[in-house]
């Protein structure tokens, strides 16, 4: 790139002095230097409505979404790529020093060992077990249950997606019974998992109510699940901004934090987390958003069941 920038810039230089332009070969020159100069930036994407929407009539709405249009708009200096990638391949980039990264993840220890991240930038409700409400019926429909427990009854067939993060509890119970003919962690995204459960080629999966009331919206129907918490499990997660364990993911995470700080109050980011809730879902979550303006990652005190 660079000795076609200099062959370029011979070839206008002798026009420069032929035509008598030497500003015009100044600023080509300042140009050229510039753009060798710019830094990119890789950002990994993966379609995680409703916070990340890719495609469809909701498309770019997300409070993911509407996160990278502000990171973006506030880093002018750097050039932004998005490329589509699974988690796996984002770990890969990241552990190789590549210069990605990622508008939202999960944080676990093993991530940390690739992984730069920021302040809390999302909060949201945490997984329950979504499961198909005759089966259901065979557990006593429970408001709560152990999943260590669930993952042990072969009575029920339960799917994953492999890569993610359920959060540090659930992780660490699918790790330990995966492997299990009732257990499967072969499906590529979000939406193919619900629609197996629509099917009863599963029996449960582990969603987020945000994501079981944005599937049902957008695909038109209103099965007959049932979604129980796991006892396990934090009422809440959070998500950051990640980039590569290197010297330059350092630099973008601390242009990142103040981003956040100043952005994760707006009326318009605080609708986006809420808009695929139910209003008692809504009022439960608003209770975490301290949060995100505290720009910590200290956790309040776990609330009392319901």
């Amino acid at each position: 790139m660079l000795i076609l920038w200099l062959n370029i810039l011979a070839r206008l230089a002798a026009i420069g002095r032929a035509m008598r332009w030497p500003l015009l070969f100044s600023a080509l020159l300042l140009a050229a230097t510039l753009a060798q100069a710019r830094d990119s930036i890789v950002w990994a994407s993966l379609d995680f409505p409703p916070w990340m929407i890719l495609q469809g009539e909701y498309r770019g709405q997300g409070a993911w979404d509407l996160l990278f249009k502000e990171i973006q708009a506030q880093l002018p200096d750097y050039d932004h790529q998005v490329v589509e990638m699974n988690n796996v391949r984002y770990e890969q980039l990241a552990a190789a020093g590549a210069h990605v990264c990622k508008v939202y993840y999960f944080k676990t220890p093993e991530r940390e060992r690739v992984l730069f991240f920021s302040t809390p930038a999302t909060v949201f409700l945490s997984n329950h077990i979504v499961m198909r409400r005759d089966k259901a019926a065979l557990l006593g429909f429970p408001a709560r249950t152990s999943l260590q427990q669930l993952l042990q009854d072969a009575r029920f067939d339960g799917s994953f997606i492999e890569g993610r993060s359920y959060g540090a509890q659930s992780d660490q119970a699918i790790r330990s019974y995966l492997g299990r003919a009732h257990l499967h962690a072969n499906i590529s995204s979000n939406q193919s998992l619900f629609e197996f459960l629509l099917l009863g080629r599963t029996d449960y999966i582990l969603e987020f109510p945000a994501v079981r009331n944005y599937f049902e919206h957008v695909l038109s129907v209103r099965p007959d699940l049932v979604n129980i918490a796991i006892e396990e499990a934090a009422p809440y997660n959070l998500t950051y901004v990640t980039c590569a364990r290197t010297p330059w993911g350092a630099q973008v995470i601390a242009r990142v934090n103040p981003i956040l700080r100043h952005y994760l109050g707006t009326p318009a980011y605080r609708a986006a987390m809420l808009r695929w809730y139910q209003a008692a879902d809504q009022a439960q979550l608003a209770r975490y958003f301290p949060l995100l303006t505290a720009g910590s990652g200290t956790a309040p005190a776990r609330p009392a069941r319901p």
